[in-house]
């Protein structure tokens, strides 16, 4: 089972003082007090409290004392809990996929974003979905691109690699919905997006397919009741 979260950072801006405050650790607020650019440093405070609040949510700790590690390629994770989580985040939309069984990956992306698709490096892209590229129009291939590297980029997290993985190498062309990455097979799974302008994948290791569960939407008074 794989519990999904979302939130419009844009909409709970007047909390990053009080979360800041109370749901932040030491090491976090230090790391965040280096950010120079504003609307940088409000989301990654947001960004980071959410997480805490989901995560004190199933733990049953104050959100302000978990522990939350992190492996050589930076994925986060809780020691000696059966708690598996993956955070993304775009144009203001905050996503998080929580699983008590599997390890996970999730991406977001913006589809109103004006990519170059003639900047777009062919590294991105294996052998089969290159030349798939080239045959599609420019609104397609922008489309195309969008969707194959958030699939790429849910999986590649999945199992810990992020971007150190060997991207020319996944073909999302494969209608298996199975994705071999550094020969361990990550399983994507259909699920709708919390809004339609953007592209969202979810994956996870040795997991079934999935039946998708709702997005818990959660809202300005829910992280503010959480935050007291």
């Amino acid at each position: 089972m794989i519990d999904l979260y979302a939130v419009r950072l844009d909409k709970i801006q007047t909390l990053v003082p009080d979360l800041y405050d109370r749901v932040l650790n030491t090491a976090e607020k230090r790391h965040v007090s280096r950010q120079k650019i504003e609307r940088v440093r409000h989301q990654r405070v947001l960004s980071r409290a959410v997480l805490r609040l989901i995560l004190s949510s199933h733990t049953h700790e104050h959100a302000q004392n978990i522990q939350i590690h992190t492996t050589t390629y930076g994925k986060p994770y809780l020691k000696n809990k059966n708690l598996y989580f993956n955070v993304s985040h775009t144009n203001h939309m905050l996503i998080i996929a929580l699983s008590t069984q599997y390890d996970v990956g999730i991406d977001i992306e913006y589809q109103n974003t004006d990519i170059q698709v003639q900047n777009i490096p062919k590294q991105c892209f294996h052998p089969e979905e290159w030349e798939h590229f080239l045959s599609l129009s420019d609104q397609d291939k922008q489309q195309f691109f969008l969707k194959m590297w958030t699939q790429k980029e849910a999986a590649s997290k999945a199992i810990g690699l992020g971007f150190h993985s060997p991207f020319q190498h996944i073909n999302t062309l494969n209608q298996s919905h199975t994705l071999t990455i550094n020969a361990q097979k990550v399983q994507q799974h259909r699920i709708k997006t919390p809004r339609k302008q953007y592209i969202v994948a979810l994956a996870s290791v040795s997991m079934p397919t999935y039946q998708a569960k709702p997005w818990k939407e959660l809202h300005h008074e829910w992280i503010k009741q959480c935050s007291i």
